[in-house]
């Protein structure tokens, strides 16, 4: 195969940037209208290896997910003149921020509808308010998955059949992990493993050329 070179996703790129102390910095948008929830999150995230960049309001929020790209959402259920997962959709009609994780901030007692939380890409519900090391606890979890889960592949060093594997023990991970999912999991899922039969599809056709 001839060279390529590899791309990284926005939480690859992140997992990639190594300081010289041996940790990667996470891009985190936090979209709030209270500078109280602020100073919290940059409290709780500023002493570690997270970015924090702050909005306080959805076009503001929106405007910095295009300057950014972030590896992390972390949005509040109430902005003004709109909610949470409102902005959250507005979000995921970009194709470039349709993987970003999402954490969303519920006041204590608001009914949250997680049903559509997890389709527009909630991956927790952080209940306000909330404490610094749970907080912190939480954002090092999703950074630790996030890091796991991407891979920059040279594909240039690669054979055919080693991007077959990889493809398959991914497609063969992500049916692991969705088999207690919610339904738009498996949606999702059916259509990543469509996706990877194009893409071998696409490695034999090279292949033949070759």
């Amino acid at each position: 195969l001839p060279s390529m070179p590899a791309v990284a996703p926005p939480a690859a790129r992140a997992a990639a940037e190594v300081s010289a102390a041996g940790t990667a910095e996470l891009s985190i948008l936090l979209v709030d209208d209270d500078p109280q929830v602020h100073a919290a999150v940059r409290n709780a995230l500023g002493s570690k290896r997270f970015l924090v960049t702050a909005a306080s309001a959805a076009a503001e929020g929106l405007a910095q997910c295009r300057r950014l790209t972030p590896d992390l959402l972390i949005v509040d259920t109430s902005l003004p003149g709109t909610d949470g997962l409102t902005l959250l959709a507005e979000i995921r009609r970009e194709t470039q921020f349709e993987a970003i994780p999402a954490i969303l901030l519920a006041p204590k007692g608001e009914g949250v509808d997680r049903t559509r939380a997890e389709l527009l890409g909630v991956v927790d519900i952080v209940v306000k308010p909330f404490g610094s090391k749970s907080l912190a606890d939480r954002v090092e979890s999703i950074a630790a998955s996030l890091g796991a889960s991407k891979e920059v592949i040279d594909v240039g060093e690669t054979t055919v059949e080693e991007l077959t594997a990889l493809f398959e023990r991914e497609v063969r991970r992500g049916l692991a992990g969705a088999a207690e999912g919610p339904p738009g999991a498996r949606v999702n899922l059916v259509q990543a493993e469509t996706l990877v039969a194009t893409l071998w599809g696409a490695i034999a056709e090279v292949q033949d050329e070759l």
